[in-house]
Order: C-alpha cells, then sequence, then structure tokens
C-alpha cells in the first residue's frame, strides 16, 4: 500500500526477477492465472485454426483448453503408467505434419524426461511447452526446473509449491518470445496506448506478487515437508502391492 501500486507494479517486477533466479531462466513473466500463460504462449507462438498441438491424456483441462481458445486442434496423447507423464514414443504416435507444438505436463510434479522431447522436437520444428504448474522446486540433471524446454508454464493456484491466491508465471531463455508475451498480457500495448497487438488482460497484481515473493522464500520447506510425507508412504506401504510414489529425480 505504501508503495503506490495495487496493479501490476514494482512488485510484480521484483517476483519475475526472483522467479527467474530460482528457476535460472533468462526470464519470467507473470500473469493473472496458470489457465492464461499458456494460452498466452500459444498465442504468442501464433498457433492457430489449422494447427495442431499434443496434449497428455492425463492432466488438468486447462492444457486443452487453451488449445481450442486459439482454435487449434488437440492431438491426445497416451502416458507412461508409472509416471504419469508423455514419453517420445507416446509423441512419435500421435505427431503430423500439422503438429505446432507439444505440451509435455509435469504430472504430479514429477518431471517429464525432457532431454530425448527437447531434442525429438527440435528435429521436427516443434514447439516443446513444459506445463510446469505442479513442478516448481524440482530438479531434473541437478537443474531446477524452468529452463529445460524453450518455454515453461507455472501456476499459483492455492494447492501448488508457491500460492498468489491466483497467479502464474511464464519462464523462457527466449528474448523475442519474452517481449512478445509481455506484450501479449498487457492488452496488446507497446508503450503506454500503443496497441500493437489483440492482446489480453492477463497482469498479475502488486498484491498478488507480495505474496509470491514471501512464498518463494519459503519453498524449500514446503519441499521437505512433503519429501518427507513421500519417504513415510513408501515406507508404510512397502512389500505391498502398490507402485511407489516416483521420487523427482535430481
Amino acid at each position: 500500500a505504501k508503495s503506490g501500486w495495487v496493479t501490476m507494479g514494482p512488485r510484480v517486477a521484483a517476483f519475475e526477477e526472483a522467479f527467474a533466479r530460482s528457476a535460472k531462466a533468462k526470464h519470467a513473466i507473470s500473469m493473472c492465472n496458470g489457465t492464461a500463460t499458456l494460452h498466452a504462449i500459444l498465442a504468442a507462438l501464433d498457433i492457430g485454426p489449422g494447427d495442431e498441438v499434443v496434449v497428455p491424456t492425463l492432466t488438468y483441462i486447462a492444457s486443452s483448453n487453451a488449445v481450442l481458445y486459439q482454435g487449434a486442434e488437440l492431438r491426445l496423447c497416451e502416458c507412461d503408467p508409472l509416471t504419469y507423464n508423455i514419453r517420445v514414443e507416446d509423441v512419435e504416435a500421435v505427431v503430423t505434419d500439422r503438429t505446432r507444438a507439444i505440451i509435455a505436463v509435469d504430472m504430479n510434479g514429477l518431471p517429464v524426461d525432457y532431454q530425448p522431447l527437447v531434442t525429438f522436437a527440435n528435429a521436427r520444428g516443434i514447439t516443446l511447452v513444459g506445463d510446469s504448474a505442479e513442478s516448481l522446486g524440482a530438479l531434473y540433471q541437478g537443474a531446477p526446473i524452468g529452463a529445460q524446454a524453450p518455454v515453461h508454464s507455472f501456476s499459483f493456484f492455492g494447492n501448488k509449491n508457491v500460492t498468489t491466491g491466483e497467479g502464474g508465471m511464464i519462464t523462457t531463455d527466449d528474448d523475442k518470445l519474452a517481449d512478445e508475451l509481455r506484450i501479449l498480457r498487457n492488452q496488446g500495448q507497446e508503450g503506454r496506448y500503443n496497441h500493437t497487438r489483440l492482446g489480453f488482460n492477463f497482469r498479475m497484481t502488486d498484491l498478488a506478487a507480495a505474496i509470491g515473493l514471501v512464498q518463494l522464500e519459503s519453498l524449500s520447506d514446503r519441499l521437505e515437508a512433503k519429501a518427507r510425507i513421500v519417504a513415510m508412504y513408501n515406507e508404510r506401504f512397502a512389500g505391498h502391492d502398490f507402485i511407489e510414489v516416483p521420487v523427482v529425480p535430481d
């Protein structure tokens, strides 16, 4: 309140900077929720009618809705029955010459195996989008999730590792894509009242960002608590005919 800002202001900028450092990504672009982040990514990639986007059969509806918002077509992809994540062989079975993007969902916080998916997508000129709504704080090959794919989407809904009530974040190392996303989230503005795109009102508020900054600082505490719960679960059911809860690879 003392800053004089309620909407997108200095707290948003500070949250984005802190999040980018945490995810080891060059850019972090905040938005009003995790569905808006996916929608904005597909819009920034100019995906629309006639294009196809691969989406897992097991995911939250937002992954599919973002594709339909853009008038593109869904290509549903089966998932590994152990990890619930998509694999290259699953994706390869459904891609066509009209496939423009693959949305790889880190289901239940377990990152997909990004390296082979990135290689596969790059070889075919397809953009891999990491739907990392549930995997903030997870590691892949020793690095935090946020820079494995060309672009990642995060959610700050109430059940996520970091929450702002509602909110979302995009991370990318692509300067051009980051600039486009910032324009699209702010009503298509390049400069005050200079509207150059059909944009969206996807801005995060300073109020939400202030909560996010505090939440981000205590992320490790929540991750440690979740790890203890997983260890307790696996110990309790050892020897039973249950599948063990997968542990995030580091």
